[in-house]
């Protein structure tokens, strides 16, 4: 990462004591490069009485967190210039709070704890309950959010601390996966209605007969629903039968 300062400029750059974007307000800075992802990044700096550069942290990492959904993650933040000794001394400093293993947030930002659970890893989709809640099929947010993962893999330390998890072989682990919106408004990965459908089917007996059977009773109302996506997934998941005597009562 390199600041690039056109010199014929430097006496007007002193001058400027003020913190800005440097790419759009000052046209002598042209930015940050990360040379491995091939992008170019606006910088915000500040220049000293002396005329000494040097980046301001809180405003750089206020256009990370708005990008990303307002989390700061410590691998983005060092894409962009900023240091995980940076961080931890920002975070001792009460300028920004830690909230999960490398990442962070803004003291006046709220956590989306969903978002925050998906950043954790790519072999996670939220299932079950939590996927009912995202759906709109159940109005009350889950005491503890569950989510699937392919059985085989070993969702960290933390995930289990704060999920309910679920497995399932590999090849299924991806079927009907979509991308719902959190309350906070971003999206996370989710399953589809059907693929909730069949997994609330097929794990009835954990979520218990009350989250069941309302779960079915609302997607029979629903008007979106895709009978034939369910059949497909139900047979490919083994629950058609089961499924199949609930849902000649309701529909």
């Amino acid at each position: 990462m390199a600041v690039c300062i056109d010199l014929k400029n430097v006496s007007m750059i002193c001058r400027w004591s003020t913190l800005t974007y440097a790419k759009q307000e000052a046209p002598s800075f042209s930015g940050t490069v990360d040379q491995h992802h091939n992008a170019v990044y606006n910088i915000v700096v500040k220049v000293n009485e002396e005329g000494v550069l040097r980046m301001d942290y809180i405003t750089e990492l206020s256009v990370i967190a708005k990008e990303h959904g307002g989390i700061i993650e410590t691998k983005v933040a060092a894409q962009r210039g900023v240091s995980k000794a940076m961080l931890h001394k920002l975070c001792k400093a009460d300028r920004i709070h830690r909230i999960a293993r490398g990442q962070y947030i803004l003291p006046d930002d709220l956590e989306d704890e969903l978002l925050s659970i998906s950043k954790r890893s790519k072999q996670i989709i939220f299932s079950h309950e939590t996927a009912l809640f995202l759906h709109g099929i159940s109005d009350r947010t889950p005491f503890e959010h569950t989510l699937t993962a392919p059985s085989g893999y070993a969702p960290s330390a933390t995930i289990k601390a704060e999920c309910k998890v679920y497995y399932i072989k590999p090849e299924l682990f991806e079927l009907g996966k979509a991308e719902r919106p959190t309350p906070a408004g971003n999206l996370v990965p989710c399953y589809d209605l059907e693929r909730t459908i069949c997994d609330c089917v097929r794990s009835r007996n954990r979520l218990g007969t009350e989250t069941f059977l309302a779960a079915l009773k609302a997607y029979a109302a629903d008007p979106k629903k895709d009978l034939n996506r369910l059949n497909d997934y139900a047979t490919r998941m083994r629950v058609a039968s089961v499924l199949r005597r609930y849902l000649e009562v309701l529909l």
